[in-house]
């Protein structure tokens, strides 16, 4: 019921703004893919295998147990109904930013929604966040030594740097290994550019500021159950 809902609400302001010609090109595109991402649920739910929807399953073989559990994770979710458009684009940016919270390294900025029926937004890396801030409460922060312990047991690179405290470095190794991991739970991602930042008293160590990517298939993003950070 929930994504039938949806997607009469998104034809239903469609149509409004057709009738009021107020319906420009950005909204369009918006509009309809969030149509088509309601329909391949829909379609699945009725068992009915549309051009679309046996187009990516045939594109994205490899990372069919990767949708399985996220599909597992979207029926444990409990989520209210969307109301409109902008609820919608607000929740698939919300999902975005909550699984790099836990998952990767706390903050997403500058998302924002293509004509196309894309997403682009930047990763950021904000380690400090995890383990020291005043505004999380005490069951959210973790010892900061057993976060570092947990991050260097994933392989990752990282440098406690004066003035600066725990930063991701600039290294082929995190490259491949942040590109791996966005990969593996978006699988229409492209990683745009990598923004780095030299730091140190000699300015000899580069550390990681941000990766700007674009989401091109929305259904990559379902919902997302909060909690799930294995640490």
């Amino acid at each position: 019921m929930k994504d039938l809902n949806s997607l009469i609400q998104a034809a239903h302001q469609m149509v409004n703004s057709v009738q009021q010609n107020t319906l420009d090109l950005d909204e369009a595109h918006q509009i309809t893919a969030l149509m088509e991402f309601n329909h391949i649920d829909i379609a699945k739910m009725v068992g009915y295998e549309s051009y679309v929807t046996k187009k990516r399953e045939e594109h994205y073989p490899e990372n069919r147990e990767v949708n399985k559990r996220n599909h597992e994770l979207e029926q444990k979710a409990s989520l209210k109904p969307l109301d409109g458009l902008k609820e919608q684009l607000n929740q698939l940016s919300g999902v975005v930013s909550e699984w790099w919270k836990t998952d990767g390294f706390h903050c997403v900025n500058d998302f924002r929604f293509y004509s196309s029926g894309c997403a682009g937004m930047t990763f950021c890396f904000m380690l400090k966040y995890r383990y020291s801030t005043r505004k999380l409460p005490m069951a959210e922060r973790f010892n900061k030594k057993v976060y570092v312990d947990k991050i260097k047991n994933d392989g990752y690179e990282i440098e406690d740097i004066e003035g600066y405290g725990l930063e991701v470095l600039d290294t082929p190794n995190n490259r491949s290994l942040l590109r791996s991991l966005l990969i593996s739970r978006f699988p229409s991602i492209r990683i745009n550019s990598f923004r780095n930042q030299v730091v140190g008293k000699n300015d000899d160590t580069y550390i990681l500021t941000g990766i700007d990517a674009t989401i091109f298939d929305l259904t990559d993003i379902p919902q997302y159950k909060q909690g799930t950070n294995p640490l």
